[in-house]
């Protein structure tokens, strides 16, 4: 498979309380998948380009960044493990990695890790964020896993606590990287959970097929949602 790369457009309910018997999760045993150096590799400064812009992007404000595609294939959760990556080489911030797919939920799988818990039970309240993050790299990267589907209706009645979590992830970490799954301004989810939700959003587009949706997604102003702009992937 090739992959390149190319950015189009960059632009400068408090949970229950719980028993105290339910201990915080260690580091597992994990890796990051080869794609994320196979792309590092291949397109020679430009991730780290890329991660640069999301950097100063956070320092002013923007720390919490939702990643969607318009279909499935198109290299999303890859880039954004490719990003997480050099942050953590880079040791600059402290990430959060959020699997918010709801209908295929896989960063768990890519890093071949194995939690138990994660984004349902916290939104349901049977868990503290601080309970269900995993430490990757402590310090530097953690991860808040999503280890089965949701459906819409479930998906939808939790977006209140969705929003109490990323608002108090914004005080525990540098950043906030969101694997938000495939969304664009014509999906009526967009709307309900993105806003109000994130600071902003980063399109990953397959180049040629997705062109339609790469060019509507500059719109997500329009529902009150910045866009960072657009990346492109080619296989």
């Amino acid at each position: 498979m090739t992959v390149g790369y190319a950015v189009t457009e960059m632009s400068a309910v408090v949970p229950p309380t719980l028993p105290p018997t339910i201990e915080r999760p260690v580091a597992q045993q994990w890796k990051w998948p080869e794609i994320c150096e196979q792309l590092d590799q291949f397109t020679g400064d430009g991730f780290r380009q890329l991660a640069k812009h999301l950097q100063f992007a956070a320092e002013q404000g923007h720390k919490s960044l939702a990643f969607v595609s318009s279909a499935s294939g198109a290299g999303r959760t890859s880039v954004l493990l490719t990003l997480t990556r050099i942050f953590a080489l880079e040791g600059k911030s402290e990430v959060l990695l959020v699997d918010a797919d709801r209908r295929h939920p896989q960063l768990a799988s890519l890093i071949a890790s194995r939690p138990n818990t994660g984004l349902r039970e916290v939104l349901h309240g049977q868990l503290r964020m601080e309970q269900a993050v995993v430490p990757m790299l402590p310090g530097r990267v953690s991860a808040l896993p999503l280890n089965d589907k949701m459906t819409d209706n479930e998906w939808l009645k939790l977006v209140a606590p969705l929003r109490v979590l990323l608002k108090q992830a914004r005080r525990d970490f540098d950043m906030i990287l969101i694997d938000a799954g495939i969304l664009g301004p014509e999906t009526n989810l967009s709307d309900c959970w993105l806003r109000g939700s994130v600071d902003a959003v980063i399109t990953i587009s397959r180049q040629l097929t997705d062109q339609r949706t790469a060019h509507e997604v500059l719109d997500w102003k329009q529902i009150g949602i910045e866009s960072l702009g657009v990346i492109e992937t080619f296989v």
